[in-house]
């Protein structure tokens, strides 16, 4: 292929530009409290996964991330459906892996505010990207997107972009660092059968139950 024919190609997910680290960022400040995550578990949180196997994680394992929804829909679309497709519009889900899930909130800490990178809309425009990067497969361009937000010398607590799965509601990344945990109050876990409005909730996502 010329390098004619592939300037013409589409940038199907730029990387983040050299200056990177210059940029005035768009900030984000969130209440921890305003946060959703939806696991497995019912202890440990937040929990910081290093496996370089998702969207935002460090490209190296050097830190930890914890992936979170600002609504209960995109914290379960993110989780639970993540790696299911439709079928005739339903989402068929084991009743028993639905059972064993946990919602946890977190308590706010003195209204201190999670401080993110607005990666979506002007932000993320005028860092150079586009919406691919809440799209793109595989990971290797968001992780790089990753670290340059966690070395930004205006010291994000992560990054706040699109979701993929709900292409219209706003999802969170959080960085493992201190000044990040110290951020976050007490865990407050729900069993997600007892969530309040959760009926409501899986008839929007379209989730039907098999045993």
């Amino acid at each position: 292929m010329s390098d004619k024919t592939k300037s013409l190609l589409p940038d199907i997910c730029p990387r983040p530009p050299n200056d990177f680290h210059k940029l005035n960022l768009r900030i984000k400040q969130v209440l921890p409290s305003k946060l959703y995550r939806s696991g497995p578990r019912d202890s440990g949180e937040p929990f910081f996964g290093r496996t370089a196997a998702n969207r935002f994680d460090a490209p190296d394992k050097a830190y930890g991330t914890c992936y979170l929804g600002l609504d209960l829909h995109t914290a379960l679309a993110e989780t639970l459906l993540h790696d299911l497709r439709p079928v005739g519009g339903r989402f068929l889900v084991a009743a028993a892996q639905f059972a064993s899930r946990w919602i946890v909130r977190f308590e706010n800490v003195d209204d201190q505010k999670l401080k993110l990178a607005d990666l979506t809309g002007v932000g993320l425009l005028r860092a150079g990207g586009h919406a691919a990067l809440s799209a793109v497969v595989p990971y290797d361009v968001p992780q790089q997107w990753s670290h340059q937000v966690h070395i930004h010398p205006a010291g994000f607590d992560g990054s706040h972009y699109l979701s993929r799965k709900l292409n219209d509601h706003p999802a969170v990344v959080l960085f493992d660092k201190p000044s990040t945990q110290a951020k976050l109050g007490l865990p407050i876990y729900t069993a997600l059968p007892s969530v309040k409005g959760i009926d409501r909730i899986c008839q929007d996502l379209g989730i039907e139950f098999f045993v």
